[in-house]
C-alpha cells in the first residue's frame, strides 16, 4: 500500500470556459458570483489580501463597469495598436504586474464577442511574459471564463 504522504497531487489543467446566452439571460450576474465565490475561496492569505485572484476584465469601459472589471488594454499594459506581438514591458514594470497578479488563479472576460482574435493572443502574450510562462501553457495556465453572445456585438477595432 501506498503511503498517502508520499502521493503528490497531478498537475491540474486550468479550466477554458465559454458561457454564453441571449441579451438579459443574467450573464453578468453569473460572473459577479462567481467572483465572489472564488475570491472567497482563494482569499487566504493574510500578508497580500489584496492581491487578487479573479481578474475582471472586458473590452470596453461599458462592460467593464458593469462588471466591476477593468478594460482589457488597462489591466494588462497592451497598447491600443501594437500588430501581431505585444511590445515587450520594462523590467521594474512586469516585475510590478507580476508581484501584483501573483495570486491570480482566474481571469473572466465579458463581452467576448468584441475581443477579436489578435485580442486574445495579445492577452495571452501579455499573460505569458508577466507570469514567466512557457509558450505551450495557454494564457500562462492560468484559468480563463469568457462570457459573451456572438450574435450580439462584433469585435471592436483595435487590438483587443
Amino acid at each position: 500500500m501506498a503511503n498517502l504522504n508520499t502521493l503528490k497531487p497531478s498537475k491540474v489543467d486550468p479550466i477554458h470556459v465559454f458561457v454564453t446566452g441571449g441579451g438579459g439571460s443574467r450573464k453578468s450576474h453569473l460572473i459577479k458570483a462567481i467572483y465572489q465565490t472564488v475570491t472567497k475561496t482563494f482569499r487566504h492569505d493574510p500578508m497580500n489580501p489584496e492581491l487578487p485572484s479573479v481578474l475582471l476584465i472586458a473590452p470596453t469601459g461599458v462592460a467593464a463597469i458593469n462588471i466591476n472589471g477593468t478594460i482589457v488594454n488597462t489591466a494588462l499594459v497592451i497598447p491600443r495598436e501594437c500588430g501581431n506581438t505585444v511590445p515587450a514591458m520594462s523590467d521594474q514594470r512586469r516585475t510590478q504586474m507580476r508581484l501584483s497578479l501573483a495570486k491570480l488563479k482566474l481571469i473572466i472576460i465579458d463581452e467576448i464577442s468584441m475581443v477579436s482574435n489578435m485580442g486574445l493572443l495579445h492577452i495571452d502574450q501579455r499573460l505569458k511574459e508577466i507570469l514567466v510562462t512557457p509558450n505551450s501553457e495557454l494564457f500562462a495556465a492560468i484559468g480563463v471564463l469568457v462570457f459573451g453572445d456572438f450574435f450580439q456585438l462584433p469585435p471592436i477595432r483595435s487590438a483587443t
